[in-house]
């Protein structure tokens, strides 16, 4: 039987081909000007066919989806920090290109990638080596934009971009819907680009279409989800030969031999 591997779309691939640019924090649409993407492209046709494992990054199981379904905050989030009793030291902040927020008396503060109860817990940390009880409230008063990529069995599959946070539910239905009689909606995939420069895989099971409260994670910008047809025999080969072989990455990782399989 003929795998998802072998039966890749020339569209597919390069969807994931800006999944992965985005993941190394170079977003796909820098290469818009018409030259600097045919050279693009040109490139990648020349390159051999399969890649140097050295250079692929590791491909890893995810954690408990149940353990990140908490919102974390991202570069560009907008935060307004509220006190209880120190009305003058309330402010609007924005999490910079850098992570970091800065705000009176404390200055610097790295907050992305931390929950919002994590980052309010650390903001009343801070705050207290000058005040007493400082009491501080903190909320998102308007997110970063979202870009997600759905592909593989959704009557839309593309782009997705979004001013609040999506579930991949959520992001499914703005991709069209799954196909019916095509889509293998009790093993979805969502691969997520970790910091440590890893990918990390999580199966996603829907069963009939509806997913259970643990099987509907918040996505985080450039997650990717894919609605499979067929078998996938190995996610780390899945993904190192539809996805990794045509992208010119940098780092010095190895792939790892993990994976699931998909009943026919």
């Amino acid at each position: 039987m003929q795998t998802t591997s072998d039966s890749m779309s020339e569209r597919m691939k390069i969807i994931l081909w800006r999944w992965c640019r985005a993941g190394e924090q170079k977003p796909w649409y820098v290469f818009g000007i018409i030259g600097m993407a045919m050279g693009l492209f040109s490139a990648c046709a020349s390159m051999p066919e399969a890649p140097n494992v050295a250079t692929v990054p590791q491909v890893v199981a995810g954690g408990n989806l149940a353990m990140e379904q908490a919102y974390p905050l991202a570069v560009g989030d907008q935060l307004l920090v509220r006190f209880q009793f120190y009305n003058d030291l309330n402010d609007s902040v924005s999490v910079g290109p850098n992570g970091h927020i800065v705000l009176q008396l404390i200055g610097d503060l790295l907050v992305a990638g931390l929950s919002m109860p994590e980052a309010t817990a650390l903001l009343n940390k801070k705050y207290a080596e000058h005040l007493k009880k400082p009491n501080i409230s903190l909320t998102v008063s308007a997110y970063s934009p979202q870009q997600i990529y759905v592909d593989g069995q959704v009557t839309t599959p593309g782009v997705i971009r979004s001013a609040t946070p999506l579930t991949a539910s959520r992001a499914i239905a703005q991709a069209g819907g799954f196909k019916l009689g095509t889509a293998r909606t009790g093993y979805i995939l969502l691969l997520r680009h970790t910091p440590d420069g890893k990918v990390a895989y999580y199966q996603l099971d829907f069963g009939n279409g509806v997913p259970g409260t643990d099987q509907d994670p918040l996505l985080q910008t450039n997650d990717l989800v894919f609605v499979p047809e067929t078998a996938i025999a190995s996610v780390a080969d899945f993904v190192s030969n539809n996805l990794l072989k045509i992208i010119p990455f940098t780092a010095t990782t190895s792939i790892s031999n993990v994976g699931i399989i998909l009943p026919h």
